[in-house]
């Protein structure tokens, strides 16, 4: 990596991010999410009739 390298990187650099990049919820969080209705359900002792 030369100093071109970096001026290149550098100028290009935007701190507030860029335009296509979307906010994506992790897989994880959804697991638990599904996690946590299960053992609230499985807690307040829901049955079906």
């Amino acid at each position: 990596m030369n100093l071109s390298d970096y001026n290149t990187l550098a100028g290009s650099f935007n701190p507030i991010g860029y335009g296509g990049a979307t906010a994506v919820p992790e897989p994880a969080s959804l697991v638990l999410f599904v996690l946590g209705l299960i053992l609230h359900a499985a807690g307040t002792g829901y049955r079906r009739n």
